[in-house]
């Protein structure tokens, strides 16, 4: 007896092969990802950012109108307005960019006919390009709750450039659902590894021409995968944290010490009240400041004042020597004499004057001796 395959088989094993998806990793899948980053850069407080209450989930959304669709804008305030928006996955539920996920600088198909068919153009990597730009607004966003979900809208996009089927094109599906799989496994939190089967058509060159042909090829998934990007985007997040922080000193710097230079700039104002912010130890440091800028000051119109002297009496002295024509060589020497001992007596006054006032700076307490000058950083 001759076996065919049912029409009910063949509609089995057609329905098996589903289109591959939009996105690659699953919702569950990228609020993994990103959480994990966003805990490993800003610690608890970054981590509260991702489930925040409306408020802060409306915020966010008017943070990115700008840069979205006015219906990702309309679906992010409906998810904010009910209080359950995670930017870590707002490119999915909110943004749901389906032409800019990829990246086909590292294409997974390696070699023969099956890499003419699903490798790209290797310059093409939309998806890393978009990633630098949303990591380029979380550096030089203001807020921490905005900054986390534009970080968290980035490595949405980097780990899609990372996820194989993106990498590839002229997909026409794969057997299952690995984005549901994958979730599930990342959900157990457990060690995990997933295959998936998927298919390809396209071009490729025969005999000097070109004709259509369809390639297979399984895919392996595991959670050290997801672990790889983990890391690195935490490394990522390290890194705008921490710009974020020295532009937080610098700006604390700049206006802590603008209030203080008004004190400083003139012996007049030492009075003036430091501001109530500073500790006790800071205000003890600014008054050394104060202290010490005074102590120049006087220092400074004593030693003019000294040199002004001795050059009127040195032009007295050369004004009497030229003048002795008719009172004969001696007188003349002796006037010299006087010129050179005047010379060096200015010299002795003048280093004893500085040796006094820098006892007087070594005397006082070491934090105030130690106090930096505006514009350089405490220790």
């Amino acid at each position: 007896m001759q076996c065919r395959a049912s029409p009910f088989i063949a509609l089995l094993l057609a329905l098996a092969l589903l289109p591959a998806t939009a996105f690659a990793w699953g919702v569950q899948t990228h609020e993994h990802l990103c959480g994990q980053a966003v805990a490993a850069a800003w610690g608890e407080e970054g981590a509260k950012c991702l489930h925040a209450e409306p408020a802060v989930q409306y915020d966010f959304c008017n943070g990115i109108q700008p840069y979205i669709t006015e219906d990702a804008y309309e679906r992010c305030i409906n998810l904010s307005s009910r209080g359950i928006l995670n930017p870590a996955s707002a490119l999915l539920t909110v943004i749901n960019d389906t032409e800019g996920l990829k990246d086909y600088s590292d294409c997974p198909v390696r070699e023969g006919a099956g890499a003419q068919i699903a490798c790209g153009d290797p310059t093409y990597k939309i998806a890393s390009e978009k990633s630098e730009q949303w990591f380029g607004m979380a550096n030089s966003s203001g807020d921490l709750c905005r900054r986390i979900g534009f970080f968290c809208i980035g490595a949405s996009y980097y780990s899609e450039s990372k996820y194989k089927l993106n990498r590839v094109q002229n997909l026409e599906g794969c057997y299952g659902d690995i984005e549901s799989e994958i979730d599930e496994k990342v959900v157990k939190n457990e060690s995990w590894r997933t295959d998936g089967y998927c298919t390809f058509e396209g071009l490729v060159q025969r005999a000097g021409r070109k004709v259509t042909e369809r390639h297979s090829q399984t895919f392996t998934f595991s959670g050290d995968e997801l672990g790889q990007i983990i890391s690195e985007l935490s490394a990522k997040g390290k890194d705008i944290a921490s710009r974020n922080l020295e532009s937080a000193a610098v700006s604390s710097t700049m206006e802590t010490y603008g209030s203080i230079a008004e004190v400083t700039s003139s012996p007049s104002k030492a009075s003036t009240t430091l501001p109530a912010s500073m500790t006790s130890g800071e205000q003890t440091t600014f008054a050394g400041i104060n202290e010490t800028s005074i102590l120049y000051e006087e220092t400074k119109t004593e030693g003019i004042t000294a040199v002004n002297e001795f050059f009127d009496t040195l032009d007295g002295f050369v004004k009497m020597t030229a003048g002795e024509d008719t009172r004969g060589k001696g007188n003349v020497i002796t006037h010299i004499f006087i010129t050179l001992l005047a010379v060096g007596g200015f010299g002795t006054c003048l280093y004893l004057l500085v040796k006094t006032e820098r006892d007087k700076i070594r005397q006082q307490p070491a934090q105030t001796r130690n106090a930096k000058t505006p514009g350089e950083p405490l220790k």
